[in-house]
């Protein structure tokens, strides 16, 4: 902890505008002992209570430890950190704050990213250095965070263990993650351990967990059928953004196909029959070729351009990258959850869509009903 004694004991003996003789003589020490405390030297640790009675202060307000004087040093925090001209600055000064204020987590919170993601840009051995050096301040930090009973500090505390810690572990504590916070958390760790083959795989893998939520956004049924029509077009023509060469990627024909259902709803509710007719069977056309796929082949592509190569399973919790590893889906899933039959069953029979109402006693509706059920039976 920095210690203020020297500028207290100096603003203090102005404030009272006496003469170091003059404080020298009252606290009964020599002259030259007051002009060295003033130059940065400290008195004898019996003299604090004198010394701080005779300026009628606390020990904690003369040796700069008082409330006022913290408020005053936190608020330096950010300008010290703004200021900071190397990673390794930046460290310092996060270590100087967590060490002066020890139950304060915001410090351990800041060190933890700081040290996983400081040393990016420099060279493996001035990396290496780098992590050596600050790894017990880092494992003290994350060790507090992992201890806090305040549920963010935990969640960060986590994601800091998972970035950092030894592969046979890296599953437990994954799963400690929320759900939406893995994704980063692996990319942060390919960078921490700068692979850049995982960092590539993580990135995409990311990519397409963000598109399969964006994609899933929901308009809601208020809005009316026709602005909900209008929507839905939208999201149809974000989905057939990643054709290529002219065709869909096989992994989004379930996304294309559930939506292509929901716009032939709203099309439906708003009187327009030939449209609604149209999305519907281009929906079904999707379902019809995503159902029976992949009896040789369990994976789908998504596409190059964004998604790296990579490939789907059927059941949206898992994906082939291009180098033949497997790897978990965390999100995906929980943004669409029409993947199985009997949930567009579901959603087809499901009185709350009453706009489908006007088309449910055509035959191209119980056809397609009856195709559906046939396939959600042979689930079970």
């Amino acid at each position: 902890m920095e210690l203020k004694i020297s500028e207290r004991i100096n603003r203090f003996r102005k404030d009272k505008n006496i003469t170091q003789e003059e404080l020298a003589g009252a606290l009964g020490v020599s002259s030259q002992a007051v002009s060295n405390w003033e130059r940065g030297g400290y008195p004898d640790i019996t003299l604090l209570p004198v010394i701080a009675r005779f300026f009628g202060v606390t020990i904690d307000e003369l040796m700069g430890n008082d409330a006022d004087s913290q408020k005053e040093d936190k608020d330096n925090y950010y300008d010290l950190l703004r200021a900071s001209e190397t990673p390794e600055d930046r460290v310092s000064v996060i270590i100087d704050y967590m060490r002066k204020y020890p139950n304060e987590l915001t410090y351990c919170h800041d060190l933890g990213w700081a040290y996983v993601r400081g040393w990016a840009n420099a060279d493996d051995n001035e990396c290496d250095k780098m992590k050596s050096k600050y790894a017990a301040d880092f494992e003290s930090a994350v060790s507090r965070l992992l201890a806090s009973s305040d549920a963010y500090y935990l969640t960060e505390g986590s994601a800091l263990r998972t970035i950092t810690c030894p592969e046979s572990e890296l599953n437990a504590h994954v799963r400690e993650l929320p759900i939406k916070t893995r994704r980063n958390a692996l990319i942060d760790r390919a960078r921490f351990l700068r692979d850049s083959a995982a960092y590539q795989i993580q990135y995409h893998l990311n990519t397409y967990e963000e598109f399969a939520n964006m994609l899933d956004t929901r308009c809601p049924d208020e809005a009316g059928p026709t602005t909900k029509a209008d929507f839905q077009r939208k999201i149809i023509a974000l989905i057939e953004a990643f054709s290529e060469n002219g065709r869909l990627p096989e992994g989004w024909l379930l996304f294309r196909g559930y939506k292509k259902l929901v716009l032939s709803a709203c099309l439906f509710g708003s009187g327009d029959m030939d449209e609604g007719w149209r999305a519907f069977a281009e929906g079904m056309d999707d379902l019809k070729k995503w159902y029976p796929i992949t009896k040789d082949d369990p994976t789908l592509p998504v596409g190059d351009n964004f998604f790296g190569g990579l490939r789907v399973h059927k059941d949206l919790y898992r994906a082939v990258a291009p180098d033949g590893t497997t790897h978990k889906l965390y999100n995906a899933h929980h943004a669409l959850r029409y993947h199985k039959a009997s949930d567009i069953y579901s959603f087809l029979i499901c009185p709350r869509w009453a706009w489908f109402d006007s088309a449910r006693s055509d035959p191209r509706y119980t056809a397609a009903l009856d195709w559906v059920k046939s396939l959600a039976d042979a689930e079970e």
